[in-house]
């Protein structure tokens, strides 16, 4: 669950950074989805307010300053804004924005992710919240996954498990849990006149275990070397492309790779959101999301490899093999992920530097081959044609 709870988070995160750019489009007009404009298709709308105001047998998709939907939806429900109201019906539903209030029915899973949360209704399955400050009513079947800094369970009913992490927690007007409440074990928790079956906390997820970050890391580097090991039998000349086009031995190269990552990193989740909620781009959007997250899962392996060559001849002075340059460069982000805290910086620059070396993949070696041929052409002696004169 906590797996799935991270990529999702990361997820929405890449979305987030989309948001600002409908707040600051002037020219878009407020959006009403009534009856007579559409029929009953999945809706794919941004505007500076978009209100749903008909049942749809498809999925939707909303984004802009103000998002409401108050029908029915036969399908998943996914809104980014601003201020989202969300009072209709879905399967699935979800949530990102800044202040978010529910008080529908969610059939299946829900996910929410805002500033100011407020959560009612009846969820059917398994519910997923992380804000600032959260406060839960309603009816919720099964389980619940919270994170923020305020959490408020304000005479809801569970009837699953519920876990928080929290800077502070209350549970309050016989509010009735069911199953278990667990906790982080530093949270100010205040409980009173409500029901829970069993109560426990967890150590603080902050506190740094030696023990299972070193666990964490070398499963990381294993499976690293492993996926390494086949991309070099599969795709061999994928490495020599990027022998190719980082062949420049400098700092700067560096630089340039990683600022290319960070633009990246940032832009393409934004063009694949636009191209999901626009009309003809939805299976383009989708393709490239997923390409995204390829590349994200891959990019320590390309900065491993491009570590490793840049520092192989400077260190190891042999011969130079594409695996075992691959394993000592990755080998070398490893031993420098086991240092406390500073893992985060050398992971971040990892995620940039190797999504900068598959931009770089996209270089085109035409106009280099040509102008190569040139050259060798104008080396080529030119021999003078003679004429014999007659006598």
């Amino acid at each position: 669950m906590r797996k799935k709870t991270n990529f999702l988070f990361v997820f929405i995160l890449a979305i987030i950074t989309f948001i600002p750019s409908i707040f600051a489009t002037d020219k878009v007009d407020d959006i009403v989805l009534t009856e007579s404009s559409y029929n009953n298709e999945s809706i794919y709308k941004y505007g500076a307010s978009v209100s749903l105001e008909k049942d749809t047998d498809g999925s939707v998709a909303l984004a802009g300053n103000d998002v409401i939907i108050e029908k029915n939806i036969i399908g998943a429900s996914i809104a980014a804004g601003n201020q989202i109201d969300f009072s209709g019906a879905s399967e699935y539903l979800f949530l990102v924005g800044n202040s978010i209030k529910t008080n529908g029915n969610v059939a299946r899973d829900a996910f929410i992710f805002g500033s100011i949360i407020e959560a009612d209704g009846v969820f059917g399955r398994d519910v997923t919240i992380f804000g600032s400050s959260v406060k839960l009513k309603g009816n919720y079947t099964r389980n619940l996954v919270i994170k923020g800094n305020k959490v408020i369970i304000d005479g809801a009913k569970i009837n699953g498990n519920i876990h928080i992490t929290a800077d502070k927690i209350e549970v309050i007007n016989r509010a009735v849990i069911e199953g278990r409440l667990k906790y982080n074990e530093d949270a100010e928790i205040n409980i009173a006149n409500s029901t829970i079956t069993i109560q426990e906390t967890f150590a603080n997820k902050n506190a740094f275990n030696m023990k299972e970050h070193l666990t964490s890391v070398t499963f990381s580097f294993i499976n690293k070397i492993v996926l390494f090991a086949v991309l070099t039998l599969i795709f061999p000349c994928l490495f020599n492309k990027i022998n190719r086009v980082t062949a420049k031995d400098s700092v700067n190269e560096v630089f340039t790779t990683a600022i290319k990552g960070l633009i990246g990193l940032i832009i393409i989740p934004i063009t694949a959101i636009l191209l999901l909620v626009s009309s003809i781009g939805i299976s383009v959007g989708l393709i490239l999301l997923v390409l995204y997250f390829i590349i994200i899962y891959a990019s320590s392996i390309f900065a491993g490899y491009f570590i490793g060559k840049k520092l192989w001849g400077k260190l190891i002075k042999s011969e130079e093999q594409t695996l075992l340059v691959g394993i000592f460069g990755i080998f070398l982000l490893t031993v420098l992920n086991l240092i406390p805290y500073f893992n985060i910086l050398v992971s971040f620059a990892s995620l940039i530097i190797g999504i900068g070396i598959v931009l770089n993949l996209f270089k085109r070696e035409t106009i280099i081959q040509t102008n190569e041929v040139v050259k060798e052409k104008s080396k080529k002696p030119i021999i003078k044609k003679t004429t014999k004169k007659n006598d």
